[in-house]
């Protein structure tokens, strides 16, 4: 029975993860879909990016100094282009139950900026 459960729960969750992909495999100039809503906090509130929200990867640069990849991501929907935050940490749940954490900010014009650990470039993104 415990061979069975353990089966049923390898094949839900490489069922979850099999649309993600890791950072390291994000390409630039090409539009991905958020698998996990964002909650960001502004001044005035919150902000959420829903999930299945389209975003597309337009820079990407290598932070050396902060040992961090930059990711600039477009929102593909977007209703506020006034709307930036201060930098927050957003959890990622990884296949294995641990989770890795990005930073995250937004910035004027519908951008939104992923900061990514040089060391975690091999981690699921929460993009498909």
């Amino acid at each position: 029975m415990k061979s069975i459960l353990f089966i049923l729960i390898l094949s839900v969750s490489t069922i979850s993860f099999a649309n993600t992909i890791t950072w390291k495999k994000i390409e630039i100039e090409q539009t991905y879909i958020l698998n996990q809503t964002i909650v960001v906090n502004t001044e005035a509130a919150q902000s959420k990016i829903a999930e299945g929200t389209k975003i597309s990867l337009i820079e990407v640069k290598t932070l050396p100094m902060l040992k961090v990849k930059s990711h600039k991501y477009q929102l593909g929907q977007c209703t506020n282009s006034n709307l930036s935050t201060d930098l927050e940490l957003v959890s990622i749940i990884q296949p294995n139950g641990n989770s890795h954490s990005v930073g995250i900010n937004f910035a004027k014009g519908c951008v939104l900026d992923v900061y990514i650990d040089l060391d975690e470039l091999e981690a699921i993104s929460f993009l498909k």
